[in-house]
């Protein structure tokens, strides 16, 4: 045995090369894997400590006038084992420069910080006595405020300076934008502070609580506790959150659990066709020594030894690729998708992680190469010394189905006729390589397919279904008075109501949204069928993702509510239409005072977007943001995605080149006596040349064509797994990706066929015909 290692070690050093495209098969597959695992991995365990370091509570109460009667008749109900009370308003934060906009800062006030504690990150932590106020750390930092710095806060005609005791992340702001309209944070507008209620009482003149923080029994629901806050409360009930609603809290769980699909679902496509790549690579290697096989067994080498000593060569070049990937994922890929998430959710850390899944992993390519290798020599041990050191004898040619139509067959020339039986006598290579295509062209399809997806989603959603030139959110405590102000300064535009709601029987239970909107030009609704629609006097319009996750349809009728009311209102589906975001319920506002309801616009839709600057200021207006800015905010939030999106074109074509040079090595190596037989026949090294690149077409065309429905089909699964339950991505791909996919596929394809089909200049030809001699 020690002589056959000596062998093993000698090969690996001759025949490098050949080992190579099995070590970064192996190398890419896990790479690809681990280093997204240490992403998702990473994040939902650090997410998962920090909330349980902070005592994260479980459900949010929200209503007006909160009392400690209230706080007490929460505590009492079953399983909940906590509750704080705490007052949350906006503040304005002065600033140097008159020209500037004053930053908001979402400002809350409490004594009992034992449910979602602050964590500092510099200066002193959260105490109920210390007058000041503790800062968002990345708020501060955007302004280069340090703790024990000054600034002043503008609380409606009041004005106060405080001290910076401390900055700071909560987990209830790990995923903080200061604004719905935003899936960015921008620290230069927004931020958020918490203080004690004696440096509130300074501030305001007074407590008045509107929130409520619940710690309920671990595995307990929070929908009996929304029931009984809603009959405790009754009319100053506003609304309820927990931790799989509200967005600070879940926006970034959900982002692991994005990136998390996305692994799963295309690593196991890249496996799988890794896998493919070592079967061929390993099978060329024993094929190739087939000889030295012969040789060993007259020596008196037991087959036994020999199956062992070829899946050694399985074995440690799967292995050490898998190490390889396994070491190298934690310091490239992971890193790299941390430095866009860092930028968008706020953790004390972000280190990556690996679970036991990877290093199993490892293990499973590295036996799948060792059972590639045993399956490729198994034959080649099997027989008589002599007959082993001939070689393997050439198949027997097979009829094939064309040449039951003499009419068809008799007219094809030779070189096609060659082809054709070649491929009919060789159908598992054959059937290899037209996978080999399907792979990669699915695999550049979905990657390129992904991110036209995104685009067109937010294209459409920004250019399509919206028009408007700003939107002005308003403070929940603006009047009918400011509203008739507003419009005033903006001279006309048009209102819309947005409201959470839940819709009856929804499988998912998260909240949707309902829209209700005035008369206007400024959101358009298109049906399924593509045409552009008003909003009806009567029924309401649904989303077209949540109409199939209720399996509903045109004329059904739907259920739902506000968070804020018990019952369940029901309404006419008088469509379907495709909108991108939000999710949920569209309703004119004549329909939804018709069901009873009162119309309480929340935000205001205008066409000139330079009114923005001009509104922002005023007291009554929580933000202002133009179209254009959303556009820019969604396209910044989504690079996170991209820069994986991007890795994951990278690894389809490396993983492309090498799938069919292998296959392209293969076919080679298996057709060199044929190569040499033509040779000594007389055929041209143009012809010869023909005939290969025939076969490499038949099955390019055929991988191609069955790798294009492949391929959709594959990115809508992918767009469906990495849409969330508010955001409806559609699959698209432009005509462009599809054309540098197609490119890609096939000219790989044709370039490394064209590649070898010189080496037919090079034939030994004595060592090629030899072996019948």
């Amino acid at each position: 045995m020690k002589y056959l290692l000596v062998k093993m070690r000698r090969d690996l050093l001759h025949m490098w090369t050949q080992f190579f495209s099995v070590f970064l098969m192996a190398f890419l597959g896990v790479l690809i894997y681990a280093g997204m695992e240490g992403t998702w991995f990473g994040m939902q365990n650090e997410i998962s400590r920090f909330y349980g370091d902070t005592n994260l509570a479980s459900a949010w109460i929200y209503g007006n006038g909160l009392s400690s009667s209230d706080l007490q008749g929460i505590n009492n109900l079953d399983n909940v084992t906590g509750c704080t009370l705490s007052m949350k308003a906006t503040v304005k934060m002065k600033t140097d420069s008159s020209d500037d906009i004053e930053p908001a800062i979402s400002l809350t006030a409490y004594d009992d910080d034992s449910i979602s504690r602050t964590t500092a990150q510099s200066g002193e932590a959260f105490s109920k006595d210390a007058e000041g106020l503790w800062l968002d750390s990345r708020f501060a930092d955007k302004h280069k405020i340090k703790a024990g710095d000054s600034i002043t806060i503008e609380a409606g005609q009041a004005q106060k300076t405080l001290t910076v005791k401390g900055l700071i992340l909560s987990s209830d702001n790990t995923y903080f934008t200061g604004s719905s309209a935003d899936l960015m944070p921008n620290h230069e507008k927004y931020g958020y502070a918490f203080t004690n209620e004696k440096t509130a009482k300074s501030i305001f003149g007074g407590i008045i609580y509107n929130e409520m923080r619940v710690k309920i029994a671990d595995g307990a629901s929070t929908a009996d506790l929304q029931t009984n806050a809603q009959n405790l409360l009754g009319d100053r009930y506003l609304g309820f959150a927990n931790r799989d609603t509200l967005n600070s809290v879940y926006a970034p769980l959900d982002k692991a659990e994005q990136i998390k699909k996305m692994s799963i679902m295309f690593s196991s496509i890249f496996i799988l066709l890794a896998l493919l790549t070592m079967q061929t690579a390993m099978t060329r290697l024993v094929a190739n020594q087939r000889t030295q096989i012969g040789t060993m067994k007259a020596l008196g080498f037991k087959s036994g030894q020999i199956k062992l000593h070829y899946t050694l060569y399985g074995l440690t070049v799967g292995l050490l690729g898998g190490i390889a990937g396994l070491l190298l994922a934690p310091v490239t890929i992971t890193p790299i998708i941390f430095m866009m998430i860092t930028k968008i959710y706020a953790l004390p850390k972000y280190a990556g992680m690996l679970s036991p899944v990877s290093y199993a992993l490892v293990a499973f390519v590295a036996l799948c190469c060792t059972l590639s290798t045993l399956f490729a020599c198994r034959k080649g041990i099997h027989g008589m010394p002599a007959e082993t050191m001939r070689g393997a004898a050439p198949r027997d040619g097979r009829q094939v189905l064309l040449e039951k139509a003499p009419a068809i067959w008799n007219k094809l020339p030779f070189g096609w006729k060659w082809s054709l039986r070649d491929i009919s006598r060789s159908k598992v290579r054959s059937i290899m390589g037209i996978i080999g295509v399907l792979g990669c062209m699915m695999l550049l399809t979905a990657s390129f397919g992904i991110q036209n997806s995104i685009d067109h989603s937010n294209d459409y959603t920004y250019k399509t279904q919206y028009t408007y030139g700003a939107k002005i959110s308003l403070s929940p405590a603006a009047t009918a008075q400011n509203r008739d102000d507003l419009l005033k300064e903006t001279g006309k535009g048009q209102w819309v109501q947005e409201t959470a709601i839940e819709i009856k029987d929804m499988r998912d239970k998260n909240n949707r949204v309902l829209s209700a909107a005035d008369d206007g030009d400024y959101i358009q609704y298109q049906s399924t069928d593509g045409a552009f629609e008003k909003l009806p006097g009567s029924g309401v319009f649904v989303s077209q993702k949540t109409a199939n996750l209720l399996n509903i349809k045109k004329g059904d009728t739907i259920y739902f509510r506000l968070l804020s009311e018990k019952d369940y209102t029901k309404a006419t589906v008088a469509d379907i239409i495709s909108a991108m975001s939000p999710q949920g319920i569209f309703i004119s506002k004549e329909a939804w005072q018709n069901l009873g309801e009162n119309f309480t616009p929340t935000s205001l839709l205008v066409g000139d977007s330079g009114v923005k600057d001009k509104v922002e200021r005023l007291s009554y207006v929580q933000s202002a943001t133009t179209i254009g800015s959303q556009y820019s905010s969604t396209e910044e939030a989504l690079q996170t995605l991209s820069t994986v999106f991007t890795l994951l074109k990278l690894a389809a074509i490396l993983l492309g080149v090498v799938i069919l040079y292998n296959l392209g090595i293969l076919s080679y190596t298996e057709r060199l006596r044929e190569y040499a037989t033509l040779k000594v026949l007389g055929f041209y090294q143009r012809e010869i040349r023909s005939f290969a690149l025939r076969e490499n077409l038949v099955t390019t065309v055929i991988g191609w064509l069955i790798g294009i429905p492949a391929g959709f089909l594959f990115l809508s699964a992918y767009v469906a797994t990495v849409s969330t339950y508010n955001v409806d991505w559609h699959p698209n791909l432009t005509a462009l990706s599809f054309i540098i996919s197609t490119l890609i596929t096939i000219g790989c394809s044709f370039g490394v066929n064209l590649t070898l089909s010189f080496k037919v200049k090079k034939i030994d030809m004595v060592e090629a015909l030899k072996s019948v001699e």
